[in-house]
């Protein structure tokens, strides 16, 4: 399982770089993680890995506004999913109020 998921981590790190991957490749590799996820998640090693190759995916998807909707949540640790850092540090940079 963990050669699988580090093939799919190189299709999308190294070789998306060079051009290769578009989007329809991208959708497809975040739900096969999602997949993985949820028949390995109990593997707590793995759950780490793929829950952060999930936030990379979603937030490397160019310029994304994250201060008008909920963030992606994969995850159901006590630290903050970085969409939500990410998110209030747009509130920030643009000078708006906390939303909380």
């Amino acid at each position: 399982m963990f050669l699988y998921f580090y093939g799919l981590e190189r299709r999308l790190l190294h070789d998306h770089r060079n051009g290769a991957a578009d989007q329809d490749e991208r959708r497809a590799i975040f739900n096969e993680v999602k997949r993985l996820l949820k028949l390995y998640g109990d593997n707590r090693s793995f759950a780490r890995y793929a829950q952060g190759f999930l936030y990379t995916i979603y937030l490397g998807q160019g310029d994304r506004d994250l201060t008008q909707s909920p963030p992606l949540r994969v995850h159901s640790g006590n630290d903050i999913p970085p969409p939500l850092k990410v998110g209030l540090g747009q509130f920030s940079k643009a000078g708006n109020p906390d939303p909380g």
